[in-house]
């Protein structure tokens, strides 16, 4: 559904305000205020706990969940920008948030996200894990949550959400004062519950105590495991988890008390009679809806690195009515570090029911050459994706022959070849390696012996041209080990 109704509109707008951001439940659970609108069935194997739709988070943050599905080869986090309707932008396409994560969580951190790499607004964030290996993935389970605003401006104080305050300390009970709770750990708020049992349905929520609040102990519960009876502040009676709760004063005289009963599981109800066929009616058209059903490089062919091929994406009316034309997004991903190598869209036009138009973008990578790249094509919230490994073309080739000056000691700008085997030394771990000297830094090396193919004096150091993972960088002399006397001829 792209449009939401202006009153669910101003709703949402007015809950993501930092007034109201989200508040994490500290037993683990939420209310049903808190949970978004169930879909027909919840995955136990691939599910987003936190952050919860409505949320506000800025700086880096946990994404906590499951992704542990069968035959599980790995999974991925990405993002999707949302129009301000939280509809999905017509050429909007996944954004990759985490690399491929090939071990499996249960209930835990799935990855952190620096959420200021992204602009500000508004996101649908996906969770996407893939059955198979990861060099041929198989079937895809997703499982996204939405909407979460991203504002960067509220960790430094000038954004919408106000720096929290300090916690208050722990007041010191009188003598006389009867013992009570208060929030554990800089909780900000903590559930009170009709029974001693973590489950919205056999013990629900019935209130709460937030930071700087404190609830009368009345009792512990009979079974040892450590809940709390407490009268909340406006005389509401409940069970507050002792993991997430501190008491404070004299608990050694607390009445032992028998926690309610949670309230049974219904029985599933019975399966109604068959009823009798009705007779067919008209079904009104749905609306025009084009998205991606398939994508493949035009002939079959490899993608090399630094050379032009062409991508065709086939797009499709997957509704019931005419759709109007519009363009389709399509990135190249490198699939070990997320990084977009290429982005480019084609149009396609107006398209009846049913209907298919092919899509044809030319494409060309320049980087990653001999790693595995993913081309995806997306459109209205759905993507096709397709992997491959770019193979080597024109990206490892050697620098074209230059002509070789006569250098003197102390030349600047002056660039010397060697010949085979003239110059040799050792590198280290971890020594920087850049694109062109005092240039663009590149990566690191794994340590080794190098040969150099060109030399260069630029601003007083000398800079060595290497092959690294069959391309051509360049590093100082000071990383250099044991260099030769005939490295040092310019």
């Amino acid at each position: 559904m792209h449009k939401r109704s202006a009153l669910l509109l101003a709703l949402v707008l007015a809950l993501l305000v930092p007034a109201s951001m989200a508040m994490a439940q500290q037993d683990g659970s939420t209310t049903a205020s808190q949970t978004p609108a169930a879909s027909p069935t919840v995955n136990p194997n691939l599910q987003i706990i936190w952050p919860k739709p409505i949320t506000e988070v800025y700086g880096v943050i946990d994404v906590v969940g499951t992704a542990n599905i069968p035959d599980m080869a790995f999974y991925r986090l990405e993002g999707i920008t949302l129009n301000d309707d939280l509809s999905v932008p017509e050429n909007a396409a996944w954004i990759p948030l985490t690399t491929d994560l090939t071990a499996p969580v249960t209930g835990g951190v799935l990855a952190q996200i620096d959420t200021t790499k992204l602009p500000d607004g508004l996101y649908q964030l996906q969770l996407a894990a893939y059955a198979g290996s990861i060099d041929t993935p198989g079937q895809e389970t997703v499982t996204t949550v939405g909407p979460i605003r991203v504002n960067n401006d509220a960790s430094s104080g000038t954004g919408m959400t106000p720096t929290p305050a300090a916690p208050a300390a722990t007041p010191t009970p009188a003598a006389d004062q009867a013992p009570y709770i208060v929030p554990a750990g800089g909780a900000t708020t903590i559930n009170v519950r009709a029974c001693a049992v973590i489950d919205n349905n056999a013990c629900p929520v019935t209130g709460y105590i937030t930071a700087g609040q404190t609830a009368q102990i009345l009792g512990m519960s009979s079974d040892g495991a450590g809940w709390y009876l407490v009268n909340v502040p406006g005389g509401l009676t409940g069970w507050v988890s002792a993991t997430v709760a501190t008491p404070v004063g004299n608990t050694a005289n607390i009445p032992i008390v028998t926690p309610p009963t949670p309230f049974p599981t219904p029985p599933p109800a019975p399966p109604a009679p068959p009823a009798p066929p009705a007779p067919p009616t008209a079904v009104p058209p749905s609306a025009g809806f084009v998205v991606p059903t398939g994508i493949g490089v035009q002939g079959g062919g490899t993608p090399q690195c630094g050379q032009a091929f062409n991508v065709e994406i086939n797009m499709a009316n997957t509704g019931g009515s005419p759709a109007p034309g519009g363009a389709v997004t399509l990135q190249d991903i490198r699939v070990d570090n997320g990084v977009v190598t290429f982005t480019g869209y084609g149009n396609y036009p107006a398209l009846n029911p049913g209907q298919n138009y092919v899509v044809v973008i030319p494409a060309t990578v320049t980087a990653y050459q001999n790693t595995k790249h993913e081309l995806r094509a997306s459109n209205n919230g759905q993507t096709q994706k397709m992997r491959y490994t770019l193979g080597n073309g024109s990206c490892g080739a050697p620098p074209p022959p230059k002509p070789t000056p006569t250098p003197t000691p102390g030349q600047t700008g002056g660039i010397y070849n060697f010949g085979p085997g003239q110059c040799t030394f050792g590198l280290k771990t971890n020594v920087k390696y850049f694109d062109h000297p005092d240039g663009n830094r590149l990566g690191e090396t794994s340590g080794g012996a190098y040969t150099a193919v060109q030399g260069q004096r630029v601003n007083g150091t000398r800079w060595y041209m290497i092959e690294v993972n069959g391309k051509y960088v360049w590093i100082r002399d000071r990383d250099a080990a044991k260099l030769q006397k005939s490295c040092r001829v310019f």
